[in-house]
């Protein structure tokens, strides 16, 4: 899974020069709370990946194993601007809201059906939600699903069996 983080990370570098932030899920998104203030691990906007759930199937080769990777990107935003309807009175264009929704546009266009190599699939979003964190922070979470190939997995005593 490592070389899979590795390969969605420099992807997502190369594609989406917006993020200030990508690294692997490691709870970063969970606060540190001051009196009244959150503070965050992280800068903004970031990209958290967590590839730690793949579903193997049995194979008919010992030697090999096939299984399909769930990918879950975060792309989090410190949210600062008067975002009520009621601003558009006070020309507030939501220009941060449709900042927010471009660059993770533009993530999702960077993975879904892109191929990273030949022993993996093309990535295919199977879920999309968003949700709000404590400090103003906005999170846009996408699931993928990427099929992958091990070759080699069995070891010299499995062989000689």
């Amino acid at each position: 899974m490592e070389s899979l983080y590795l390969r969605i990370a420099e992807r997502l570098r190369e594609i989406v020069p917006e993020l200030e932030h990508i690294d692997e899920d490691t709870g970063q998104l969970y606060p540190v709370q001051y009196d009244d203030r959150y503070a965050y691990p992280i800068l903004f906007p970031c990209c958290l990946i967590d590839a730690s759930t793949t579903d193997y199937k049995v194979e008919k080769f010992p030697d090999m194993q096939r299984g399909t990777v769930t990918v879950t990107i975060k792309v989090a935003f410190q949210c600062d601007e008067d975002s009520h309807y009621s601003s558009i009175e006070n020309n507030n264009t939501f220009e941060q809201m449709r900042h927010r929704l471009a660059i993770n546009k533009k993530v999702v266009c960077a993975l879904h059906g892109y191929c990273f190599g030949d022993d993996v699939s093309a990535m295919q979003r199977t879920q999309a939600r968003a949700y709000p964190l404590a400090g103003r922070v906005k999170v846009y979470e996408s699931t993928f699903n990427v099929n992958i190939t091990i070759p080699g997995i069995a070891t010299t005593a499995q062989r000689s069996v």
